[in-house]
């Protein structure tokens, strides 16, 4: 999955804030003061992740089959990708501070962030995803580290004319290596 910033991210900028440095303190750029706020405010994380090509694995945990139809049930339970079969994806450079939502819930679904914050080694994301019919809400809560992630995932559906379903389980990531230009294309 090949992603196309809107703005070149300000981390990128602040080895900038640094050239021409001398013995006295030198004034501090917009730039650096935004990403500085960024970083603060838990928008950019202090450690990314590092880009490159990650294998995700999520597997199912409890869910809320007291809600659920036969074929509903039957449905998640034929899921193999939910079911801890990998899959791969390339994250970016620059969306290592924030890969999209697309990293978490999977290409094909149209999500967005409600709620990302990564730092202290912790990761907190909400999602949500339309589906047809209804929407579908991701909790992600978890640790991670530069190459690495193991975060409790909730997946909860509503909208669908029955009773919501939820979803518990856990989603792992894995640093593979650098991305091919095919797969980064």
């Amino acid at each position: 999955m090949r992603l196309i910033p809107n703005t070149l991210p300000l981390a990128a900028l602040a080895p900038f804030a640094l050239a021409g440095c001398g013995d006295s303190e030198p004034e501090m750029p917009y730039e650096t003061e935004l990403v500085e706020n960024r970083v603060q405010t838990g928008e950019l994380a202090e450690q990314p992740l590092r880009p490159g090509l990650w294998s995700l694995s999520e597997t199912i945990g409890e869910v809320d089959q007291a809600t659920m139809s036969g074929a509903q049930e039957a449905e998640i339970e034929a899921d193999g990708d939910r079911r801890g079969n990998a899959r791969t994806i390339c994250l970016p450079v620059e969306y290592a501070d924030r890969p999209p939502a697309e990293f978490w819930a999977g290409s094909g679904n149209a999500c967005q962030y409600d709620e990302f914050r990564m730092a202290d080694d912790a990761l907190t994301a909400r999602l949500t995803c339309n589906a047809t019919p209804g929407s579908i809400t991701l909790a992600l809560d978890g640790s991670y580290s530069e190459t690495g992630f193991d975060l409790a995932i909730t997946t909860m559906r509503t909208g669908t004319g029955s009773e919501n379903i939820t979803v518990n389980g856990r989603l792992e990531g894995e640093w593979r290596r650098e991305c091919t230009a095919e797969e980064a294309g």
